[in-house]
């Protein structure tokens, strides 16, 4: 299993840093999937340059699953905005 997020700014900045994991279906709740959680950072981040991050997890487990990612930036030696963990939608996984 893999998971992939992108992050692309309108602007050229000094860093970005990318977060990507895995989330599996548990009693109702979404939960961390050890293991998967991946950060990527780029310098320089150039204009209209689109960057994946990207986690993978190479044991298979039946379940349903969901990537979450975030990212921020650094301009100016500056924090800039962050955004709030985004979700990819469900997918259920079956092993064979």
């Amino acid at each position: 299993m893999e998971g992939k997020a992108t992050l692309r700014c309108t602007g050229a900045i000094d860093s970005a840093e990318g977060v990507v994991k895995m989330q599996r279906l548990s009693q109702g709740k979404w939960r961390d999937v050890a293991g998967t959680r991946f950060t990527r950072t780029i310098r320089p981040v150039k204009a209209e340059t689109t960057y994946t991050i990207m986690t993978a997890d190479k044991l298979c487990s039946d379940g349903t699953y969901r990537v979450a990612a975030r990212g921020s930036g650094v301009l100016k030696g500056h924090p800039r905005a962050s955004i709030a963990w985004q979700y990819g939608g469900a997918a259920k996984i079956t092993c064979r």
